[in-house]
């Protein structure tokens, strides 16, 4: 796992290797999250740089907490989780920032 933060919001500073691991960070930011009594996040699907991605919204977080995450990941040939890529950097998010069209939503089933 990926995040990118570009020092602007709280990512991890390394790559975090290994199923166990990443599944361990992930349980302890949402544990954090509940402890902290975060507002749950909006969430859209769309199609980013031409993958599905999950784009979480949050409104209410104090500073350094980012307002918006995209989440990427990129599945194996057995259709299971290799990559995930995180980013909640605002430059780098400005195809999402304000609803940009650059992206365009994922169509419900």
């Amino acid at each position: 796992m990926v995040s990118d933060g570009r020092g602007e919001f709280v990512a991890a500073l390394r790559p975090v290797l290994g199923r166990e691991r990443v599944a361990r960070f992930y349980a302890t930011l949402a544990a954090r999250a509940a402890a902290l009594r975060f507002p749950r996040p909006g969430v859209e699907l769309r199609w980013l740089n031409g993958a599905p991605a999950a784009v979480l919204r949050f409104s209410g977080l104090p500073k350094p907490y980012a307002p918006l995450v995209v989440l990427q990941c990129r599945l194996d040939a057995e259709g299971r989780v290799a990559e995930v890529w995180t980013v909640s950097a605002s430059a780098k998010l400005t195809a999402v920032l304000g609803g940009a069209a650059r992206g365009r939503s994922i169509p419900r089933p």
